[in-house]
């Protein structure tokens, strides 16, 4: 009789359970799934963003050097950088394709990974110096963009409207980028190169 009543036990047990799991889920329970899901999302979206910038920053990084080989390639057995205009840099494979926009096959403006411009100009009271300016970079690139070293190249350096003698710490390079809000994504950075 004992042997029975185990196996009318588990029958029961079996039953209950079949009978839970045709009900399905209870509000606790799709809750607590919700809750995991979201959190999960979460997660995958805050690691997709951060990925995002750090690729952005690293491709205006290579931009910059791209920018820095070209006009030094170009102009290396030259005294100074008279004459140059943008279009110089036409088909030069130091810079990105994607960063560059051709009208009539040459070279008439550059963007930045941002979506802002890129602009080079020649100093014309002092022909042997050139300034590299990334518009629209972002608060959260500011910094680590704005404090790189570029060598003994750099002569200068402006962050926004604050000039820097030579390369800035990432605290002061924090402190000159805009942090208000209205402008996080206007930060203008200038490099002065020779």
């Amino acid at each position: 009789m004992k042997l029975k009543s185990l196996q009318d036990l588990s029958n029961k047990r079996q039953a209950l359970f079949r009978k839970r799991g045709e009900e399905g889920l209870t509000l606790i329970e799709a809750s607590m799934v919700l809750a995991l899901s979201a959190v999960v999302v979460a997660g995958v979206m805050l690691y997709y963003q951060s990925a995002s910038d750090n690729n952005r920053l690293q491709s205006a990084l290579g931009e910059l050097g791209g920018i820095q080989t070209a006009i030094q390639t170009l102009y290396s057995g030259q005294s100074d950088y008279s004459g140059f205009g943008i279009s110089v840099l036409t088909g030069n494979s130091s810079i990105p394709p994607n960063y560059q926009t051709l009208t009539a096959g040459k070279l008439t403006a550059l963007t930045n990974p941002w979506g802002g411009g890129v602009s080079i100009a020649v100093d014309t009271t002092t022909p042997s110096q050139y300034t590299v300016a990334f518009d629209s970079v972002p608060q959260s690139a500011c910094t680590p963009f704005a404090s790189q070293n570029l060598g003994s190249q750099m002569l200068g350096l402006k962050i926004n409207t604050h000039i820097e003698t030579g390369v800035p710490s990432p605290a002061s390079a924090a402190a000159d980028c805009d942090q208000t809000g209205s402008g996080a994504n206007a930060n203008k950075i200038t490099w002065t190169l020779h």
